[in-house]
């Protein structure tokens, strides 16, 4: 086949040439030869046939490169020729299969040879067939399958257990592409696992099967190794004032509640947490670009916040992670003394998508978190954790809405008159502090968009 690319791509070559000096007129290619630039004149139906052939050559390519072999097996040249054998017509009622065999084998002059497993009756009517199709014509009610050897055709059971399973069976091996051997594993039922093994480290999934077995697991495994789709996931973690939600115009009681399942969490340096939960909605909007303009409009102003905007590539089915997080070293007192540790505050999401057949997404939220450093009320940093996990179905290209999540920040604001305030030792008589709490809410906003290419 690699040979009958070469010798198109050559003949591509030489029509170039030739046609090229057929016509003076169209466009002019320059061509280096020996260092030199020539113009050689090529007319717009050489450019086209060239072109044409150009494009069936690489077809080939592509083609040639589908079809290598996945599968590894034996040569099978050596086993028993059984195509100048002439049809065969039998009718069989309740005939022992042993006998049915004995029939088959005294007609076509090939030695048959079973297994002491082999054993029932058989009613079929067997016209105008090959060999090879009346032994699986035969052999299908009762499970077993047969094989070629070299001078003969040995009958026996498909079970693993049997005695002579080492002479009926045939080891390939097959190498996935898209998913681990480990994978394929889950995905069979446990009569075909037992013909197989896998291997991770080599990539490798070897089948120790009879032929019936071995072909019908051949086709399993290339139906299952498939090329996944991907989707794009385009997330936006918005912190919004709560008078900007009345611009928005989103209100999550007069929405249709499609999940909830979330908690704030607060975390104290001194290892006490408390936890309240808060009732979460979302829904999804038929207006990305309205609702993205929107919110872009509000940051803007000032009246949002975005922590953060990423964009990930997944496979379907397997889970894209993002975390955009700040280690800090918090001290705590004891008894000892001073304690301290690292604490990671950020974003971090955890999506599993799953592509549907009509091209909508099942996003799994496995967990999408924003968590602040924040001051108690006795001047010790705390951090206040938002999560959400939830389970929500979306148009490719539509916007899901998560939100719910109040989010109340204790601020301090300081005021002082002019000039007085500054002054040394004794500024502080004339500055004045005033602590407020700043409600706000999270809204985390997911795009799932199906790539086709």
């Amino acid at each position: 086949m690699l040979f009958k690319v070469k010798r198109i791509l050559l003949l591509i070559f030489v029509l170039f040439f030739i046609l090229s000096g057929c016509s003076s007129s169209g466009p002019i290619r320059e061509t280096a030869v020996n260092g030199d630039k020539i113009s050689v004149p090529i007319s717009v139906q050489a450019r086209s046939y060239i072109d044409r052939q150009r494009a069936a050559a690489e077809q080939e390519v592509v083609q040639v490169e589908r079809n290598v072999p996945r599968f590894s097996c034996p040569d099978k040249s050596t086993l028993i020729d059984l195509t100048n054998l002439l049809p065969i017509s039998l009718s069989l009622i309740e005939t022992d299969i042993r006998e049915a065999l004995l029939e088959l084998s005294a007609m076509t002059g090939i030695s048959i040879v079973a297994d002491d497993m082999v054993e029932g009756l058989i009613s079929a009517n067997l016209n105008e067939q090959s060999l090879e199709s009346s032994l699986r014509t035969v052999l299908a009610p009762g499970g077993f399958s047969y094989k070629k050897m070299q001078d003969y055709i040995f009958v026996g059971s498909s079970s693993p257990e049997s005695q002579s399973f080492h002479l009926l069976s045939t080891s390939c091996n097959f190498r996935p592409q898209y998913i681990r051997a480990s994978q394929i594993s889950s995905l069979l039922s446990p009569y075909y696992r037992q013909f197989m093994t896998f291997n991770d480290e080599y990539g490798l999934v070897t089948v120790i099967a009879p032929a019936t077995i071995q072909q019908r697991m051949q086709k399993d495994l290339l139906n299952l190794d498939r090329r996944p789709r991907q989707v794009l996931l385009e997330m936006t973690i918005i912190e919004v004032s709560s008078d900007a939600m009345d611009i928005l115009g989103i209100n999550w009681d007069l929405r249709n509640r499609l999940g909830n399942g979330s908690s704030n969490t607060s975390v104290n340096v001194g290892g006490s947490t408390s936890r309240s939960n808060i009732n979460v909605s979302s829904y999804v909007s038929t207006l990305s670009a309205p609702l993205l303009d929107a919110l872009g409009f509000l940051e803007a102003n000032g009246k949002a916040h975005v922590r953060s905007k990423p964009s990930i590539v997944t496979l379907d089915g397997r889970m894209a992670q993002f975390s955009s997080l700040e280690n800090v070293w918090l001290g705590a007192s004891s008894e000892a003394g001073k304690d301290s540790r690292v604490v990671s505050y950020g974003v971090m999401m955890k999506i599993i998508p799953y592509i549907a057949e009509d091209n909508s997404v099942r996003l799994d939220i496995i967990s999408a978190s924003v968590s602040d450093l924040v001051e108690r009320n006795d001047g010790e940093p705390k951090v206040i954790e938002h999560s959400i996990s939830n389970t929500v179905r979306v148009a490719s290209g539509r916007t899901l809405v998560l939100g719910g999540l109040l989010h109340k920040t204790q601020r301090t604001r300081q005021t002082q008159l002019p000039l007085l305030g500054n002054i040394p030792g004794l500024g502080w008589l004339f500055k004045q502090r005033e602590k407020f709490i700043q409600e706000s809410e999270v809204l985390i906003v997911i795009t799932p968009r199906v790539l086709n290419s």
